[in-house]
């Protein structure tokens, strides 16, 4: 929201009504979009990261739930706020370096092929389970719960799915502009 008020633009009454990183993009542009991720994965990655060296590694899993579900619900925002992907991404990234990295290229891949951002960031999120399986078990009802809140927030994505409503990253390329004097092709 921060950096829609810096523009003076509102995220919660405007495009999806949502204040993260794709509502952002489509409505305020890519820096933008870019920033509210930093500040969003900022959110994750900085109370996460801090808290490894002071706490055992279970309180240190609910500071990272307690970042999304604060992300999530946030009391500032009358318990509405993001949809904590890239605030989840934070958390993991705090963990597990290879877990995000992985999760990250599964992201790309889905988008690319799908371009629908809210089914890519579902299925990274899913991701997060087999990933922590193997690299992290002692965190993997950390993912599970990560996935469920994932689920939640994207519950109207997911009924815009269902009935080929949901909006995508735009898959039309630009067409090249033709000057004047050139013949049409």
């Amino acid at each position: 929201m921060l950096v829609g008020w810096l523009r003076n633009i509102d995220l919660r009454h405007r495009g999806s009504g949502n204040i993260g990183t794709v509502n952002a993009y489509r409505v305020l542009g890519i820096l933008p979009a870019i920033g509210i991720f930093l500040l969003d994965f900022g959110k994750g990655f900085l109370p996460t990261f801090f808290s490894a060296p002071l706490v055992t590694p279970e309180v240190l899993a609910l500071v990272g739930l307690s970042t999304v579900i604060g992300h999530d619900y946030s009391i500032f925002l009358g318990f509405r706020g993001g949809k904590g992907i890239a605030t989840t991404a934070g958390v993991v990234a705090a963990l597990d370096w290879r877990i995000i990295a992985a999760a990250v290229a599964i992201w790309l891949v889905c988008v690319l092929l799908s371009r629908i951002p809210s089914i890519s960031s579902l299925v990274a999120t899913f991701s997060l389970i087999p990933f922590f399986l193997l690299w992290q078990p002692s965190n993997t009802m950390l993912a599970i719960i990560l996935f469920g809140l994932a689920l939640i927030s994207h519950q109207s994505n997911l009924e815009r799915l269902a009935h080929g409503e949901e909006r995508g990253f735009n898959t039309e390329l630009p067409t090249p502009r033709r000057r004047q004097h050139d013949p049409p092709r």
